[in-house]
């Protein structure tokens, strides 16, 4: 083949890549814009309002969370297989992905849960259960140091705080067991789980239900909105669906910001009276 040939077959190669590429990023638009171009818009210094309440995402902010730890702990229980191999049949691949959406949309229960996890292990042990593998889950789980200080700052305040979580009953369930005092801190009301609801982040409806509540708190003649609510959430399409709905939100994930970070954050907003 000439040079020009090489050249035409590398420009047909790349033209095919790029074109693969923006199928994947048009799968992730909205009203015909790139997630791309939302995340350059959302770098725009935005103004902040008042606020009456904050909500807190669970995972990387309240809490970090690794599932390989979870992964080394299940080795003593799966055949033969390696923590790299469990992590990819549990929790990497496209199967293992809509088994935990599920679950987290409450679509399945735990012995159902616990059956699926058992046969994509090859599991056969029919003593390991779910209480088995609640105990290996809360192994997984650590505390943001420092997030207990922010929370009884906000209490102390008369702040209502939430919770709005992507969670299935397990993770709760090792959440409660392995950090009551943390949990205890939230009004069970203000605990807006999507495994309870059957509804996931970004669903503009889990949002509405967070304001729904606050409204509880908030007499009518004095609310604007969903705009009294500052909501924290590492992930950008969580934090975009709800500035859409003309809320407060701020991207913060435990793994790369600091406590003091978050802490700015959140001292950024007035308290409204």
């Amino acid at each position: 083949m000439d040079k020009i040939g090489k050249y035409r077959s590398f420009i047909k190669t790349k033209t095919h890549t790029f074109i693969s590429v923006g199928f994947l990023f048009t799968k992730n638009i909205k009203n015909g814009i790139t997630l791309l171009i939302f995340k350059n818009l959302h770098k725009e210094k935005r103004m902040t309002y008042p606020i009456r309440a904050v909500a807190f995402d669970i995972g990387r902010v309240l809490i970090d969370f690794e599932h390989f730890v979870f992964c080394q702990n299940m080795v003593p229980h799966c055949n033969e297989l390696a923590a790299t191999q469990i992590y990819q049949r549990i929790f990497g691949c496209i199967k293992a992905v809509n088994l935990w959406n599920s679950y987290e949309l409450g679509y399945l229960n735990t012995k159902d849960f616990v059956n699926s996890l058992k046969y994509a292990l090859g599991i056969k042990d029919e003593k390991f259960e779910a209480e088995e593998l609640l105990e290996i889950s809360t192994t997984s789980f650590f505390l943001n140091e420092g997030i207990l200080e922010i929370l009884d700052d906000l209490i102390e305040k008369k702040v209502p705080i939430f919770m709005i979580s992507n969670i299935c009953e397990l993770h709760w369930s090792a959440l409660s067991r392995k950090f009551p005092y943390l949990i205890d801190r939230f009004p069970s009301q203000n605990r807006i789980l999507s495994f309870k609801l059957g509804i996931r982040k970004p669903d503009s409806a889990l949002y509405r239900i967070a304001l729904q509540t606050l409204q509880m708190y908030t007499p009518k003649e004095k609310s604007r909105g969903i705009q009294d609510i500052l909501f924290i959430d590492d992930l950008f399409e969580n934090v975009y669906e709800f500035q859409r709905l003309t809320g407060q939100a701020e991207q913060y994930s435990c793994r790369t910001h600091t406590i003091e970070d978050l802490k700015k954050i959140i001292r950024k907003y007035k308290i409204w009276p």
